[in-house]
């Protein structure tokens, strides 16, 4: 599933029981966390999603076991050609 901003924030809005303005906001100060976490101790781990990372200077993202397994689990058993 993609999903661009505006829809992920009204999905939040709509797990939160709030309006997109206020699920906007939550969205917009939970990344800020996430990079300042990982800018001050190299890495933010959030549970169930991934650990952050810095690699070049750059925000990466390395997805939980099953979290990469739910995402990629029509490829499983596949070999890269």
């Amino acid at each position: 599933m993609k999903l661009n901003h505006e829809e992920l924030v009204g999905m939040l809005a709509r797990v939160l029981d709030t309006d997109e303005g206020a699920a906007s906001q939550a969205l917009a100060a939970w990344v800020e966390y996430v990079i300042r976490e990982t800018e001050e101790k190299g890495s933010c781990h959030v549970n169930v999603l991934g650990t952050f990372h810095l690699e070049d200077g750059k925000l990466a993202f390395r997805p939980d076991a099953k979290l990469a397994l739910e995402v990629n689990h029509k490829f499983a058993g596949m070999s890269a050609i």
